[in-house]
């Protein structure tokens, strides 16, 4: 549904009948997440502005199957992954380029164990790469100081540390700043893996979620006012604070993302977190998009 009113159409595989340079796995989150929709936009209309010749499974893509593996369904996995790469074979492509670093892992690491074997890269390297092509389209500043939370399965564990800093740095009037775990020392921001079934199980046992301390060195990092650094506030005590009166910045103070896990998830710990109403969250491609000019949501 995510792509049935845009304007240009996103083209479908099985309607195209042609090769393309670029195959889109877009991912389940990706496309059936209201919140996460309007990146998925964003990267599209990105893709369409660089002129770029591309296509999507539509209706014959599987779930990437990632966080079934790692919840422990291998046999779900496998299925998913067969039905994948049995599309895949259909069709004439360049590469995949994938906007979820769990399906980028998948597909580069554990389907060529299954005989599955694709170029596969997530959006960040390809759009880096065509980073001289892209800066001319960026014309609109933004004012804002940012922070990029590396994503587990992007970073740490492939290695994808400098595309996404790149693709920030080249947005007119954006300043970067790290927080105190960044690169290999990043935190995981308690989703992957199947870690959002564990959300109330982190609070029990340790008082605080991953997300909400991300969210605490984000704020810290980018200078916002009214950063909370004491202990856990009980559940009520939080629920019955007045909110404070909202100050005015110079510039925004965003937490940027590169996985359609963590917009949600952030910016539910946001909402929990004392002062981080001051944080916006936005995945790179909406960044880029707003530095571009183009809209997020609507035909």
């Amino acid at each position: 549904d995510w792509a049935k009113d845009l304007k240009p159409e996103i083209p479908i595989l099985s309607k195209a009948q042609r090769p393309v340079e670029v195959l889109w796995f877009v991912g389940d989150y990706p496309s059936y997440h209201p919140r996460v929709q309007l990146s998925t936009r964003c990267f599209a209309r990105i893709l369409q502005a660089l002129g770029v010749d591309f296509a999507i499974l539509g209706p014959e893509e599987q779930s990437d199957g990632d966080t079934q593996r790692m919840s422990g369904e291998r046999g779900l996995f496998e299925m998913l992954a067969t039905k994948n790469g049995e599309a895949f074979g259909k069709y004439e492509f360049g590469e995949i380029v994938t906007t979820d670093p769990h399906a980028y892992n998948a597909l580069r690491h554990e389907y060529p164990r299954l005989g599955i074997s694709f170029p596969v890269r997530h959006y960040t390297q390809f759009l880096a790469e065509r980073l001289e092509e892209l800066k001319p389209l960026l014309k609109q500043e933004l004012k804002a100081t940012v922070a990029f939370h590396d994503p587990c399965y992007l970073g740490r564990v492939n290695g994808v540390f400098d595309e996404p800093r790149a693709l920030l740095r080249a947005i007119p009037g954006v300043e970067i700043v790290e927080m105190t775990h960044h690169r290999e020392n990043s935190l995981c921001c308690g989703g992957g893996g199947g870690g959002m079934w564990l959300d109330g199980f982190q609070w029990e046992k340790a008082h605080v979620r991953l997300s909400e301390w991300r969210v605490g060195e984000a704020l810290r990092a980018s200078g916002a006012d009214g950063v909370y650094l004491g202990p856990p506030i009980p559940e009520k005590k939080r629920r019955s604070r007045a909110p404070e009166e909202p100050r005015q910045l110079e510039r925004e103070r965003i937490l940027a993302v590169a996985c359609p896990y963590e917009t949600p998830r952030f910016e539910d710990a946001v909402k929990m977190v004392p002062g981080a109403d001051k944080l916006i969250v936005r995945d790179i491609a909406e960044l880029l998009a707003d530095a571009m000019g183009l809209k997020r949501s609507g035909p």
